[in-house]
């Protein structure tokens, strides 16, 4: 008999179905084991869906979400502007306390930069050049003015130093920085521009606004300055003593009550040396 004739298989057909056939064997069981396992059903995914190399077998035959770089948003603001990518890198080395050029350094912080500002200022002040303290105190002004309360140290530094010649505007800003570090609650910043003001040097004789400075701070019960009022009452600014005196009393009982250790003892002794 005859054997039958044989239509011959295309090749590439039974690749595809070999491939579909190892695919469906290799998934379909670790498919089983999982959590859950594929939204559809294996036979209803198409050969054609199967090779997408966007495909995905577990998020509903949906294709994957290119993946995009991840990128660093950097928080920007008063003091922390936007910067070049070079002045980033400035920025970077400059936390990382590693050697920065003077260039660089000064690009950064008249980008606005209050980070820069403040290393500038510590930089020039390094050099130890009177004529230069003025713009030392310029940047590490502007560092205070947005939230670097640490520049408030080398401020009233250069501020008390009596051989450097401060450029007026300067001088301005710096006072304008100090009110703002008081008024936020740093002690330093008060206390130093309250001995300015009633000293005189360097932002001129200011007895009233010194007074005005210590009464805001005392009402909050801030014990360091109701004692320091106490202190200016009993010193005498003007008014008569007998007011002065009751005054001095009521700043000292806030100061006896709100004060640390110090301020509690020295306000107690005072008292009883008023009262006797």
């Amino acid at each position: 008999a005859r054997m039958p004739e044989r239509k011959p298989i295309r090749c590439g057909a039974l690749v595809l179905a070999t491939l579909f056939a190892a695919t469906m064997l290799a998934d379909g069981p670790a498919q089983a084991r999982s959590a859950g396992g594929p939204k559809k059903p294996w036979a209803k995914y198409t050969l054609q869906d199967m090779m997408d190399p966007n495909f995905a077998k577990d998020s509903g035959n949906k294709p994957k979400a290119r993946s995009r770089p991840k990128t660093h948003t950097v928080k920007t603001g008063p003091g922390r502007p936007a910067l070049s990518p070079r002045l980033e890198a400035v920025r970077k080395k400059v936390i990382a306390r590693k050697s920065v050029p003077y260039s660089d350094l000064q690009a950064l912080a008249d980008a606005g930069d209050s980070l820069g500002a403040y290393s500038l200022g510590k930089v020039i002040m390094a050099k130890g050049k009177p004529d230069l303290l003025s713009h030392a105190l310029h940047y590490f002004a502007f560092a205070a003015m947005y939230d670097r309360d640490y520049a408030v140290s080398p401020m009233v530094q250069i501020l008390a130093r009596k051989d450097a010649t401060m450029q007026p505007a300067h001088l301005r800003q710096a006072e304008k920085a100090l009110l703002r570090q008081a008024t936020d609650g740093n002690d330093k910043a008060l206390e130093s521009l309250v001995r300015f003001y009633r000293l005189g040097q360097p932002f001129g004789a200011k007895p009233k606004e010194a007074t005005e400075l210590l009464e805001a701070r005392a009402g909050k019960s801030d014990g360091a300055a109701a004692y320091q009022l106490a202190v200016l009452l009993l010193s005498g600014d003007g008014r008569e003593d007998a007011q002065a005196r009751q005054e001095a009393i009521r700043y000292l009982t806030i100061a006896r009550e709100d004060g640390n250790i110090g301020i509690r003892a020295a306000a107690f002794n005072l008292i009883q040396t008023l009262s006797d």
